[in-house]
């Protein structure tokens, strides 16, 4: 029943009864200011019976519903039959929230994605409903047997076994090449793993066609860009012959002609080294040399600016990859740290090594950058700000294509930076890429680093 409608009924009776008052006794403003006096009177006296009656529920001293009148009890009640259904479930949300493994069945039950969970012996203890239409099990079929025998895939078995999971796996369907799976195992507990599989073909679809596109469109846009920077660049050779009024048009023509033609180049390369499975080629490349070539280069570059550069790397460090791309990584880094440092500002590039990973430091004294800014930095054509790329020339696309370089290299980029101090980008690469390393006495790299570590114990203890 709708009792507001009841209690409107009220109101307008009791300010009935007050006009008439009114009328009667000749005062028809006080009667009615005393009616509605009244009305918030009781109405005040109710929320305070359901506030102490809120404040004893389910207590020894315990109010009657029935007490607080229709209208309230009305609101009220169906409350307390959902209060009722949940005392009386078998299992308590307390109770629910103290085991994890409960919350995450619950939760992954109801999740469109598939789920299953394992223990220690990869042997699978639990799976959802959607793991079996994407697998094309059943349960009965795939519990307590071994996951790697049920996603027959030598990635995933792989990366099973890494214990490194902070990024998830793509790979072919193990029942269905033409669609593309996406694996992200969480550990929880002492020994479990969730493992959620997406199936994202139809996102890969997607992708691949963006990056068609986008590497299609570059190389259309390259013949025509080339043809209007090569007029242009005739007709600055005889800039005398050319009007007055165009000189400032055809200079500004002919740097936006560079631009697009670097934007292009960064396009073309952002997208192969995203639709292209790494070369494999290996390389032992010297890394003293190739810093000291791309110093060289970047100077000649930013000779205006007379910086400072200064180099530290052994001469005998050999890293395995793909030299063109890992100069074009290292030159994005240098050429970011010379365009945001100021004239006769310092660059360091140091290359240092831990027990686990090799370092390549390209620190700056420059004007930095927001920490809020750092987290997207290698997103394809972010900006700290317009000024800085218009400034600069810059593209948008450098620390993206530095982020896909290092990783087909097994590696990552990180950055460090602080506004007016300067900033530091550390490219970081496994120590297994390191192939090579003779020291004075002939030691191979290995064996220096553990010598090292031997030494560090022995002065600590």
């Amino acid at each position: 029943m709708n009792y507001w409608r009841l209690e409107l009924v009220k109101l307008f009776l009791l300010l009935g009864a007050a006009l008439a008052a009114g009328f009667f006794f000749g005062e028809v403003l006080f009667f009615l200011t005393l009616a509605l006096v009244v009305n918030i009177a009781m109405h005040l006296y109710q929320i305070n019976r359901l506030e102490a009656w809120l404040t004893k529920h389910k207590t020894e001293k315990s109010l009657p519903i029935e007490g607080l009148g229709k209208f309230w009890s009305s609101l009220i009640e169906p409350i307390l039959q959902e209060d009722k259904k949940s005392l009386t479930s078998p299992v308590s949300l307390r109770e629910e929230t103290r085991n994890p493994l409960i919350v995450k069945k619950k939760i992954s039950g109801q999740a469109e994605i598939g789920t299953l969970v394992i223990n220690e012996h990869n042997d699978v203890v639990w799976c959802n409903e959607a793991i079996e239409v994407l697998l094309e099990f059943s349960y009965a079929e795939i519990s307590s047997k071994n996951i790697n025998g049920i996603i027959k895939d030598d990635q995933f078995s792989e990366y099973l076994q890494s214990k490194n999971y902070y990024r998830p796996l793509r790979s072919k369907a193990p029942n269905d090449d033409k669609r593309v799976f996406e694996y992200q195992v969480i550990v929880f507990g002492e020994a479990e793993r969730l493992v959620i599989i997406r199936d994202i073909t139809q996102l890969d679809r997607l992708e691949s066609m963006r990056k068609d596109f986008v590497g299609n469109l570059s190389h259309e846009l390259r013949t025509p860009i080339t043809v209007i920077q090569g007029y242009s660049e005739a007709m600055l050779d005889n800039v005398g012959d050319v009007d007055k009024k165009w000189k400032k048009p055809l200079k500004q023509m002919h740097q936006s002609a560079i631009r697009m033609k670097n934007l292009i180049k960064d396009l073309l390369l952002l997208s192969s080294l995203e639709t292209e499975t790494p070369t494999g080629q290996r390389d032992n490349v010297n890394l003293a040399s190739l810093l000291s070539e791309i110093t060289g280069d970047t100077q000649q570059v930013f000779s205006k600016k007379k910086h400072q550069y200064k180099v530290e790397c052994e001469p005998d460090i050999f890293v395995t990859g793909d030299r063109g791309e890992l100069y074009s990584a290292l030159s994005n880094l240098l050429s970011n740290a010379a365009k945001y440092t100021q004239k006769a500002g310092s660059i360091q590039i140091d290359a240092l090594a831990s027990e686990n990973y090799l370092d390549v430091e390209i620190s700056d004294n420059g004007i930095g950058i927001d920490s809020k800014h750092i987290p997207r930095l290698t997103e394809r054509f972010y900006r700290v700000s317009e000024s800085r790329t218009t400034d600069t020339g810059g593209t948008g696309l450098g620390l993206a294509i530095v982020k896909h370089i290092l990783a087909r290299h097994d590696g990552e980029l990180e950055i460090h930076s602080v506004i007016g101090a300067g900033s530091r980008f550390v490219c970081r690469l496994p120590l297994s890429r390191v192939t090579k390393f003779k020291s004075s006495s002939g030691q191979d790299f290995q064996e220096s680093l553990t010598d090292a570590s031997s030494a560090q114990s022995r002065a600590s203890l």
